[in-house]
């Protein structure tokens, strides 16, 4: 394994134990082993070999189980004199010992006298380099002198790396250790030739620098197949090697031997991850995913054509990526992927690193390539200038342009070098460079230049020229200077400026950046020798503001000289195709410069898309994002929709996150894109070339890194943009306020405006040069955004409610202190700015009235007056008086409880002030609010109200333990859809616990900046959301092009969609949001929610308690001021606690709250306790009173009683003997009925088994007359309308009717019989069928019967078969005569036995009748026994009630007399114990206060603060206060007893007083127990006070009736644990979802400073009644609420940071083991 400790210490802890098992494998001499889950071989000579290097950068400090298994060998230094010369010897040098001595004396030298500079390698590889060049050489010219080969192979390798003031100590190390040696010039002509022809073709000049080191790139790569191209940004790089490439074509084309052509494979490796780069696994699914570097290599190995192939990384190296690298680079020449692929390097193919520096890279890196540094001086702006000037078209103009770039440009550089510095750091190419594209544009191709001297003559065109030169040379040289509170480098530029250069003079007014070329000054005059000037003011080409009321505030663009001339510069150089920078802090205008720009650009010609970039912003977003507006056009070839440019506008380009390499990956992106226009495709990983794009920059050097990669700077014309100084101000706010005070407002108010605008602008720059950013207020960064949202609020006024000057200056003092003072964060901070509004207001503004002005309530809503205005919104305007303003919070707060959760909120003065500076921000457009203040604030509820007030639907997300960014997505586009396209006013509150990715704020960071977020706005959602608005743009007249109705979307969700961000200024983390993301801060206003004061703390108590039981009236103001003084004290003592202890501890409004909650629940189950203990005294006083008056009653009843019991005794007797006579009566009758009964069974027998015989007998006849019907049904109308119809039927047919004849002839048979008789009767066809149908089969005539059996049935052929062949008719009558006469010969067989059947059942009935008579009789017997029993039983039970009775008030008086005696001493002691205790329960009020806040807020604190705080703060306020209370009370009393400690400490809680205070506050408090518990304390005690002994379970086949009772078994009882889980294992919510919902104990140990945000709920115990059950949102899912569940929460962080959030939602215990 080569570099082994590369890999990271986590791995190698694993790799650690794997060669240890194959250690021990090998040690047992095994076969085979069982590896990783697979069974291998293992063979006995298998060997472990490990190299490293432990000083390079990036390297692990291999785990000691790792070096313990590991032989180490230290690796020496090796004699390099010996190996030099025994390589010479084998390259055939004679004198090679000499030779090696001197290469080795000369590396030796260089390395001690030379500067030291990263690329620069002393080392075996260097020197084995050298001696490989050298035989190559040899054997190429073995006549050669070795010396001069030794030399010129020493030459070759080192020039090319060395830096200008190392060459000439180099030459001079050569000269003395090599004298006389001269190496002779080697012959490139043909190379030589192609160069030039390239760099003529390319228009560059033919320096002599440029061509050496194309020339030494050439000579490295037929040495070295990996060689880097080392120097700093436009120093020839990338044209020393294209010019290369360029020539191995040109060589290639002309047929000359030996050359091939090259293709390059250009990556920029930090454009990428190394996944992306290199190819990497997918940890879910396993899936190899190739990488754009492992892909160019792969397809140029497999490229089979003798063409070169460059594998080109062209971009900053860092440990990571090139060390991966390192097989490539050394003699393996190998790409080796984690996929175990290898991807070797073919001959043709050839490895380039074009870089800046090599600070990153290990030596193992430098010395595995060959180096050609480019110098800074090598080729310097001039031939830059000579090519340009060289493709102008106008000699004239040429030679004029060369003067002037000598004259000017030098000493300026020179200047600038000493004397100055820019925004940001720009080379002196980049400023020539940036020149020239200024003239481009001023000048074009020269037509300008030809067409002005002939209508202004030669001399006025060249002044002409020159003046556009010095206007070019200002803003491209000085166009980057800056000033800053120590230096104004702009102005010392204007100085030197003017100081030097005096042909072209600028006014002595102002600066030369205020100043523009002016033709209409040509020609110029002179005047005392001198030229008059050709430049005029940027200010008088500023065009005039035109206010337009429906305009948006933020549209509102007022033209300025600034954004004059630097709009003016985008002109000249957007067309070019040029890119810009602008380059200032935060509210300078940068953005807004740019917005107008692109706002102005021809939307036929150009496209835009503005992209934000973040911390979070990497490559993948950034191409996603650009490539979401280009389509393909041909080939590989991407392009922006039809003919259009595009025009990328990249806001705050310097915010990505730097690497620990100090690169950023989505600037290495746009480098690739502007150097090689074009970038790989992500999917296919193949080029994509792209046209027509174009970019525009901001930068902000104060937020983010301080600038970005000098490489990618230098293709920006980049300019400083400061902020507007005061006249500028004065010029766009007094633009914009006159504007609108001129649309009706009374005469005074327009006067007024002048002063309004000249106060914010003094009162702005006042408190920016006062109040300056720190690590806590890193938020005071005021600039010209919170002037503008100054003037915003002063743009809501309107004519029918601002009616006096009066009321305009009190809404400009309002919207001041709603900018400056909401932002302030301490009490200090708060004064101080009142006093400087105090001054500003009484300088302009005190003959209004200084007091009238800041009458209070100085406040200004939306939602206090009711009329409408057009726009049909309320109109914004003072507050009357603080009662209406509360009246109407109230009635608002109603409205809400009454449709809305209910939040039982008490609206005091701060949350009044609040609530209105929400509203006042989310009612305007685009107003977004970010409230900070410590949880349990208020924030979140005052939000909910606010957005009520406004009228706009509340969205608040559900944190799961599954959400995640997709989750983010989709509830951004839900709002989007709300806001955009639906138009529902919405507002998205959402709180920094509720942020489980950091990169949500990526989303939330462009939703402020722009409204468009990119990540989520896929071209299939543009596409929806655009045609959803179609319908609204061409409403309000706007063109529904695709840019339009996208911009009027955003615009119409930013005016919709409104965030609330509810923060927490503890900790960093809020402060390293801020500025990651500026516009959480740029783009928000700000509203920080300071403690609440001590009126607001008693204000709230009294709400509370007020009319609480207990608490007499008078003492209700007395516990509202202590409970806001203990409120307070512990704030003081947690500041001390942080100062003396380290430690931290909040108390949060929520703290307060939870306090009252405590109290009053404590006190309610006090009274109740002792209420209970009173009542049950009362209860045995009165009972024992009574007593005695109840002995003597007892006494009479008892006499009544035994009288009563003889009485009964006497009845019962007599009853008795009646009984007995009629129980013999009964039991005679009962007798004889069973006799009869008897009889009538037996009858009943043989009646059943008669009337079986003959229904079998019957069940015969059914099949013959079921034939029978048959055989009728066979017949038919037809049938026998046909058989009636012969003349002569079918022989046998006439027998058939004969027999029908016989059976219908009535008990006769008919004389007739024939054919004839047969039709006659069969005449009417319904008629006859009628008569077989109903034929009285039970009376069939026997004479019928018997001619038929004697005439008919002893024919053969006399059956159905037989006459169906004849007639179906004459079948059918067939089938019928012969189954009615066996039919009625089963008949008359059964018939008489039916007959004797009957007669047995009318015995039966007889013998029936008869035996039920008998029944009834007994019956009437036994009733009146039964009656008679009844009176007997009655009878005894009233005796024996009777005795019992009367025993029983025997008892009674005797007990009664005992109790009475025994209890005579009870009753003086319960009637003092009843006095106690009603004075024990009006002291409860103090006592209770006193345990209260000791459960609320003592627990964080150790034993000396807690002291501190009960006993000499808290109880002698409350002595002074005189709130009754037990005098020495201390809260333990209160809050537990001895029997409960006792058992406490058998469960193993320490006993020491802290602790049982601890054990207290567990057993008590209302929020759940967080315990600081590092020693494991507080975890041992509650674990063994939750161990639940469950018994022996009685066995499923348990017999009680054999076995008895089950009695469990000791023994076999079971313990159960409590649940304990950590919030770092897997699916620990299913754990909290079973513990909730059986109500079972849950611990949550081992817990950092955060709580994962889905717990939320859990700790307020936010339940929600579901019919009669409770239920918890946990994530998305409700889960039902057991109430006996109980949570703990421990850490074993021995001094934890918990925000108050977590303070506020928990009760914080300290079971920290101290001293005290």
């Amino acid at each position: 394994f080569d570099e082994f400790n590369r890999i990271d210490i986590e791995v190698l802890s694993v790799v650690a134990q794997q060669i240890l098992q194959i250690l021990t494998g090998l040690k047992q001499e095994a076969t085979s082993l069982h590896f990783e889950g697979v069974h291998i071989k293992l063979v006995s000579t298998l060997g472990i070999f490990v190299t490293m290097n432990p000083g390079y950068a990036g390297r692990s400090e291999l785990p000691d189980n790792l070096k313990a298994l590991l032989r180490p060998i230290a690796m020496m230094v090796p004699d390099l004199a010996l190996i030099a010369e025994i390589m010479l010897g084998s390259e055939g040098f004679q004198n090679g010992k000499v030779l090696g001595k001197k290469l080795i004396t000369l590396y030796s030298l260089m390395q001690q006298q030379m500067s030291k500079q990263d690329h620069y390698d002393y080392g075996m590889r260097a020197i084995k380099a050298v001696l490989v060049v050298a035989g190559a050489v040899k054997r190429v010219d073995p006549e050669m002198s070795e010396e001069v080969i030794l030399l010129r192979a020493v030459r070759d390798m080192s020039l090319p790396k060395l830096v200008g003031p190392d060459v000439p100590l180099f030459n001079a190390l050569c000269g003395d250790l090599f004298p006389g040696a001269e190496v002779p010039a080697m012959d490139y002509g043909d190379l030589m030739a192609a160069i030039k022809e390239n760099l003529t073709a390319n228009n560059l000049q033919h320096n002599e620098q440029v061509i050496r080191k194309v020339i030494q790139t050439y000579e490295a790569k037929a040495c070295r197949h990996g060689n880097m191209l080392v120097g700093r940004t436009m120093t020839g790089k990338t044209t020393s090697w294209r010019t290369l490439q360029q020539a191995h074509g040109t060589l290639k084309k002309a047929e000359k031997p030996g050359w091939e052509k090259v293709h390059a494979f250009v990556v920029n490796p930090k454009s990428f991850s190394l996944d992306e780069l290199f190819g990497g696994y997918n940890l879910v699914t396993r899936e190899w995913t190739d990488g754009t570097l492992s892909s160019c290599m792969r397809e140029a190995c497999a490229d089979e054509k003798p063409d070169f192939k460059w594998i080109t990384m062209d971009g900053p190296v860092d440990t990571l990526w090139i060390e991966s690298m390192n097989t490539v680079m050394d003699d393996n020449k190998t790409l080796t992927l984690a996929s175990n692929e290898r991807i070797p390097l073919t001959p043709p193919m050839r490895l380039l690193l074009e870089i800046e520096n090599m600070r990153e890279a290990s030596p193992a890196t430098v010395s595995r390539g060959g180096v050609i540094f480019m110098n800074d001086t090598d080729v310097g702006w001039a031939p830059f200038v000579a090519s340009w000037i060289a493709n102008r078209e106008y000699e004239t103009e040429r030679g004029m342009l060369q003067k002037l770039f000598e004259a000017y440009v030098g000493k300026t550089f020179e200047w600038m070098r000493k004397n100055s510095v820019t925004i940001v750091p720009l080379p002196d190419i980049n400023k020539v460079q940036h020149l020239c594209y200024i003239l481009e544009g001023i000048l074009g191709n020269g037509d300008n230049f030809a067409g002005q001297c002939k209508t202004m003559g030669g001399e006025s065109a060249q002044q002409l020229i020159e003046s556009y030169f010095v206007y070019g040379c200002v803003w491209a040289i000085g166009g980057g200077t800056f000033s800053d509170k120590q230096n104004d480098y702009r102005k010392a530029f204007d100085r030197f400026w003017r100081d030097e250069f005096k042909t072209i003079r600028f006014p002595e007014e102002g600066t030369i950046f205020e100043y523009a070329v002016s033709e209409d000054e040509f020609p110029l005059k002179i005047e005392n020798e001198v030229l008059s000037s050709p430049f005029t003011p940027w200010g008088s080409r500023v065009v005039d503001y035109a206010h337009d009321q429906t305009m948006i505030y933020g549209n509102i663009y007022v033209a300025t000289m600034e954004t004059q001339r630097l709009t003016h510069l985008l002109d000249l150089l957007m067309p070019n195709k040029h890119a810009c920078m602008f380059v200032g802090g935060a509210g300078t205008g940068k953005t807004t410069i740019v917005f107008d720009k692109l706002r102005s650009l021809d939307v036929d010609v150009y496209s835009n898309l503005n992209i934000n970039l973040n911390c979070f912003t990497d490559s993948l977003l950034l191409q996603g994002a650009m490539e979401s507006v280009l389509e393909k056009k041909t080939g590989r070839t991407f392009g922006p929709f039809g003919t259009k440019k595009m025009v990328y506008f990249i806001d705050d380009i310097n915010m990505p996150q730097v690497d620990k390499y100090g690169t950023q990956q989505p600037i290495a992106l746009l480098r690739q894109l502007f150097d090689y226009a074009g970038w790989y495709s992500r999917d296919k990983l193949t080029w994509r070339d792209i046209q027509n794009v174009q970019f525009v920059s901001c930068l902000n050097p104060t937020a983010g890194s301080f600038y970005i990669d000098p490489r990618l700077q230098r293709a920006y014309c980049t300019y400083a943009v400061q902020m507007p100084g005061a006249e500028a101000l004065n010029l766009i706010f007094s633009s914009i306020m006159n504007g609108h005070a001129n649309t009706g407002f009374a005469p005074d108010i327009v006067k007024r405006s002048d002063d309004i605008v000249k106060a914010t602008i003094e009162l702005s720059t006042a408190v920016a040069s006062t109040f300056f950013p720190s690590a806590i207020k890193f938020h005071y960064i005021f600039n010209l955004r919170d002037v503008g949202n100054i003037m915003e609020g002063m743009l809501r006024s309107t004519v029918k409610n601002i009616t006096t000057p009066l009321v305009m200056v009190r809404l400009w003092l309002h919207e001041c202190q709603r900018v400056f003072m909401d932002r302030m964060i301490s009490e200090e901070d708060v004064a101080k700015l009142g006093d400087m509004m105090d001054v500003t207001t009484k300088k302009y503004f005190d003959n209004l009235g200084f007091p009238a002005i800041t009458q209070l309530p100085l406040s200004f809503t939306t939602f206090t007056t009711l009329d409408e205005n057009e726009s049909g919104k309320n109109p914004y305007c003072q507050v009357e008086s603080e009662e209406i303003l509360s009246g109407r919070l109230e009635e608002k707060l109603k409205e809400y409880n009454e449709s809305n959760a209910v939040m039982d909120l008490v609206l005091f003065q701060m949350a009044v002030d609040h609530v209105c500076r929400i509203t006042r921000v989310i009612d305007k457009p685009r107003g977004n609010a970010l409230l900070v203040g410590v949880g349990g604030s208020g924030k979140q509820s005052l939000s909910k109200l606010s957005a009520f007030i406004c009228g706009y639907e509340i969205f608040q997300i559900t944190v799961t333990a599954n959400y995640g960014m997709n989750d983010f997505r989709d509830n951004l586009l839900m709002l989007y859809t709300r806001a955009g396209c639906k138009g529902i006013g919405t507002c998205f509150i959402l709180t920094d616990g509720q942020i489980v990715n950091e990169r949500m704020m990526v989303f939330l960071n462009d939703l402020l900046a722009s409204g468009n977020i990119p990540d989520i706005f896929t071209k299939d959602v543009k596409d929806e959301f655009s045609n959803a608005v179609r319908g609204d743009c061409k409403q309000a007249g706007i063109v529904d092009t695709p840019e339009n109705l996208w911009d009027f979307f955003v615009e119409k969700s930013r005016r919709f969609l409104h965030l609330c961000l509810c923060f927490s200024p503890v900790g960093d983390k809020f402060r390293i949001r801020a500025r990651q993301f500026p516009a959480l801060v740029n783009c928000t206003a700000y509203d920080y929610f300071h403690p609440w004061p001590n009126d607001a703390l008693i204000s709230v108590a009294n709400r509370f308690i007020k009319g609480v039981d207990g608490i007499l009236e008078d003492d209700v103001e007395n516990v509202a001021k202590h409970m806001a003084f203990v409120h307070t004290e512990v704030n003081v003592k947690s500041n001390e606690y942080l100062v003396s202890e380290r430690r931290y501890n909040y108390t949060t409004p929520k703290s307060y709250l939870d306090l009252i909650e405590v109290y009053k629940f404590m006190l309610d189950s006090k009274k109740k306790g002792i209420n209970q203990l009173k009542e049950r005294l009362v209860n045995g006083l009165e009972k024992m009173n009574s007593a005695a008056e109840q002995v003597a009653e007892l006494q009479e009843n008892l006499i009544k009683d035994m009288a009563l019991v003889e009485e009964k005794k006497i009845a019962t007797d007599k009853l008795l003997v009646v009984v007995g006579q009629e129980t013999n009566v009964a039991e005679e009758q009962k007798a004889a009925a069973n006799v009869e009964a008897a009889k009538c069974e037996d009858i009943a027998n043989e009646v059943m088994a008669f009337q079986a015989e003959c229904e079998k007998e019957m069940a015969a006849a059914e099949p013959v007359i079921q034939a029978a019907v048959e055989a009728l049904n066979s017949l038919d109308k037809k049938s026998i309308t046909e058989l009636k119809a012969l003349a002569s039927p079918p022989a046998g047919v006439d027998e058939v009717t004969a027999g029908v004849l016989v059976l219908l002839g009535g008990g006769k048979v008919p004389k007739d019989l024939s054919w004839g008789a047969a039709k006659k009767t069969m005449g009417n066809v319904d008629q006859f069928l009628n008569m077989l149908v109903s034929f009285d089969k039970d009376n069939t005539p026997v004479v019928a019967c018997e001619w038929i059996e004697k005439n008919l049935f002893v024919k053969e052929g006399f059956n159905v078969a037989t006459m169906k062949n004849k007639s179906s008719a004459a079948a059918g009558m067939c089938g019928w005569v012969i189954n009615v006469v066996r039919y009625y010969r089963i008949y008359e067989v059964v018939e008489p036995k039916r007959i004797l059947l009957a007669e047995a059942n009318t015995k039966l009935d007889d013998a029936n009748t008869k035996l039920t008579a008998v029944r009834a009789h007994v019956a009437g017997l036994e009733a009146k026994l039964a009656e008679l029993n009844d009176q007997f039983s009655q009878a005894t039970q009233e005796k024996n009630d009777a005795i019992a009775a009367a025993e029983k008030t025997q008892r009674k008086a005797d007990m009664a007399t005992r109790l009475v005696n025994g209890l005579a001493d009870e009753n003086v002691r319960w009637t003092e114990a009843v006095k106690n205790f009603d004075q024990q329960e009006a002291q409860f009020v103090g006592d209770v206060l006193v345990a209260a806040a000791f459960v609320s807020y003592i627990g964080a604190f150790n034993a000396r603060y807690r002291n501190q705080l009960v006993n000499e703060l808290w109880i002698p306020d409350m002595t002074e206060k005189k709130i009754p209370m037990t005098e020495g009370m201390q809260p333990l009393q209160m809050l537990t007893d001895e029997a409960e400690v006792a058992v406490w400490n058998g469960q193993g809680l320490p006993s020491d007083s802290v602790s049982v205070q601890n054990g207290a506050i567990i057993a008590n408090c209302k929020r759940w127990p967080l315990l600081i518990d590092p020693q494991l304390q507080g975890i041992k005690w509650i674990k063994r006070k939750h161990l639940l002994q469950i018994a022996e379970a009685q066995p499923d086949d348990w017999n009680v009736e054999e076995k008895g009772v089950f009695e469990p078994d000791p023994e076999k009882a079971v313990t159960k644990e409590m649940k304990v889980i950590q919030l770092t294992q897997g699916k620990y919510l299913n754990a909290v979802e079973l513990a909730i919902s059986s109500g079972e104990p849950l611990m949550i140990e081992n817990i950092r400073e955060d709580i994962d945000a889905v717990l939320d709920p859990v700790l307020m115990r936010a339940t929600i009644r579901r019919g009669r059950s409770l239920v918890i949102k946990l994530g998305d899912k409700e889960v039902e609420y057991d109430p006996r569940f109980m949570l703990y929460i421990q850490t074993k962080l021995s001094n934890p940071h918990y925000k108050p959030e977590i303070a506020a939602q928990t009760t914080l215990i300290n079971f920290m083991i101290t001293l005290d």
